[in-house]
C-alpha cells in the first residue's frame, strides 16, 4: 500500500512537469532528424544499402541517447528530498525505505521506457526499406534496456549517498561510463568484454560477426541479465543506506523538538 502511494506521488509530481516533457521532446525529434538527415543523404543508394546506414546511426543515436538520459533522471530521486527536508516526513507517513526507494525508481524506468519505444513507429517505417530485420532491432533494444536499467539503478544509489544532487549526477555518469567502456579501458579485461554493452553493440551492428538469430539473441541478452543482477544489488544498498540516513535524519529532528 505505501508502495502504491509512492508510486502515485512521483507520477503525480512528474507527469506535468517541463522538464520531463522537454527531454522526451528532444528525445524524439533527435531520432527523427538523425533518421531524415540519413535518408536524404543515401542519394541513389540501394533502398537496402539505405536501410542498413539508417539502423546503424539509429542505434548508436538511441544506445548513447538512453545513457545520456538514465542517469540524470535518477540521480536527485532522494537528493531533492533531502534538500526539501522532506526525507523525514516520508519515513514518518509510515512508509519505508524499500517504498521510497522503489517507489521512485520504477516511474522513472518508466519514463525511459516510454522515451525509447517512441521511436517504434521511426522503426516501422525504416524497416521497409529492408537492410535490417525486426529481429535485429530487438537486439539492439535488449543493450539499450540494459545501459537503461544499470545507469538508472546506479543513479538512484548515488542519490541515495550523497546530498548534492550534482554530484550525484556526476558519479551517476561516471559509473555509466565506466560500465560501457571497461573492456577498453583496461585492456586485462577484455575477457569480460562480452558483458559491455558498447562491444555488444558493435558486434550486433556487424553482420560478419553474427551467426544465427538466436545467438544473437544471446549475445544481446547478457549485458541485460548482468544489468539487471547489478540494478538489484544496486537497489539493496539504496535501501540499505537509505534506512540508515533516515534513522540519523529523524533523530536529529526529533533533538530539535
Amino acid at each position: 500500500m505505501a508502495l502504491s502511494a509512492m508510486v502515485l506521488k512521483e507520477v503525480q509530481e512528474r507527469a506535468p512537469t517541463r522538464r520531463a516533457a522537454l527531454l522526451r521532446s528532444a528525445y524524439v525529434l533527435a531520432l527523427y532528424g538523425a533518421g531524415f538527415i540519413v535518408f536524404a543523404s543515401g542519394g541513389e543508394k540501394a533502398s537496402g544499402a539505405t536501410g542498413r546506414e539508417i539502423f546503424v546511426y539509429l542505434s548508436y543515436l538511441q544506445f548513447f541517447l538512453a545513457a545520456a538520459l538514465s542517469p540524470a533522471l535518477t540521480a536527485n530521486a532522494i537528493t531533492s528530498e533531502k534538500a526539501q527536508g522532506t526525507l523525514g516526513i516520508l519515513f514518518l507517513s509510515g512508509m519505508k525505505s524499500s517504498d521510497i526507494v522503489v517507489g521512485k525508481l520504477l516511474p522513472r524506468l518508466v519514463d525511459l521506457a516510454t522515451a525509447l519505444l517512441a521511436s517504434l513507429p521511426l522503426v516501422l517505417i525504416y524497416l521497409l526499406f529492408g537492410g535490417a530485420s525486426t529481429a535485429e532491432y530487438v537486439q539492439v533494444y535488449l543493450v539499450m534496456a540494459a545501459v537503461a536499467l544499470f545507469a538508472a539503478s546506479a543513479g538512484m544509489l548515488f542519490s541515495v549517498l550523497l546530498r548534492n544532487g550534482g554530484s550525484a549526477i556526476i558519479l551517476s555518469y561516471a559509473a555509466t561510463g565506466a560500465y560501457l567502456y571497461f573492456p577498453k579501458a583496461f585492456p586485462r579485461l577484455t575477457s569480460l568484454k562480452f558483458l559491455s554493452p558498447v562491444d555488444t553493440l558493435e558486434r550486433l551492428l556487424d553482420p560478419n560477426m553474427i551467426g544465427s538469430a538466436s545467438e544473437a539473441i544471446r549475445i544481446a541478452a547478457i549485458p541485460l541479465i548482468f544489468a539487471a543482477v547489478m540494478a538489484v544489488v544496486f537497489v539493496f544498498f539504496s535501501v540499505s543506506c537509505l534506512q540508515r540516513f533516515a534513522e540519523a535524519d529523524l533523530g536529529g529532528m526529533i533533538r530539535t523538538l
